[in-house]
């Protein structure tokens, strides 16, 4: 019988999950894997590139493409 409850790193990556989700919105989901793990770095969280790519595709948040200005 295992009582351990989760892993240390599903419980982290539940935490950067949030985050990640909160940047993504608050910069109106147009900041992709590279400036998101950058601002996060900018805050203090100590966090691989990879893993913030592998949680944006977890969360299905990819930037919007395009061109706003209507050219």
């Amino acid at each position: 019988m295992n009582n351990r409850g989760p892993p240390k790193r599903n419980r982290d990556d539940s935490a950067l999950r949030t985050k990640i989700k909160t940047l993504f919105e608050f910069h109106q989901k147009r900041y992709g894997v590279q400036r998101i793990h950058a601002e996060l770095l900018r805050g203090g969280v100590h966090v691989g590139y990879q893993r913030v790519q592998r949680l944006m595709v977890d969360l299905s948040a990819a930037c919007s493409l395009g061109n706003d200005r209507g050219l």
